[in-house]
């Protein structure tokens, strides 16, 4: 079966920035900047925005239609694997800014994600652990699927990585 090619690839007016390297932080003291790599982190999926909508349909206007409005925006999930190492600490269940501490203890805390364009942008939200699961594969490394639910629109803040010269 021969692969289709991409169309973007062919295109040099088409641009964008590499995801090779994006960070997925968790904020790991009392200091509102000191943030830890979550350890072993894979594909970051998501944010996954959506917005509410609310039906404006008047019966006695005559016309059978339904209109809505915009409402609230939900700012939505992330999700991603990481390799399992129970005695790191962004994955302890022992430690204060761990996936599994968080998630069992139902914490919302600051993240951020670090993306790696010439800008080292990063947007920070606050989120909970809302799920994780674990894969023992019989030849292969426990990996861990983390789920962080947004509870604030993401911002973008100064990096954490200055250069001078720009």
């Amino acid at each position: 079966m021969t692969p289709t090619p991409n169309p973007l690839a062919a295109d040099p007016e088409v641009s964008g920035i590499p995801a090779y390297g994006t960070q997925i932080q968790v904020l790991s003291s009392s200091s509102p900047e000191d943030f830890t790599s979550i350890a072993g982190a894979g594909d970051i999926t998501g944010r996954g925005s959506s917005l509410g909508e609310a039906e404006t349909a008047c019966h006695s206007a005559g016309v059978p239609v339904r209109s809505f409005i915009p409402t609230l925006i939900d700012a939505g999930s992330i999700t991603f694997p990481c390799f399992w190492n129970p005695s790191d600490p962004t994955q302890a269940v022992s430690s204060p800014f761990g996936m599994e501490y968080l998630f069992a203890n139902r914490i919302i805390t600051k993240f951020q994600l670090v993306i790696p364009d010439p800008t080292h942008r990063t947007r920070q939200f606050r989120g909970f652990v809302n799920s994780l699961s674990e894969t023992y594969p019989i030849a292969g490394i426990c990996t861990r699927n983390i789920g962080i639910r947004i509870t604030t629109p993401l911002v973008d803040v100064a990096p954490a990585v200055s250069l001078t010269p720009s």
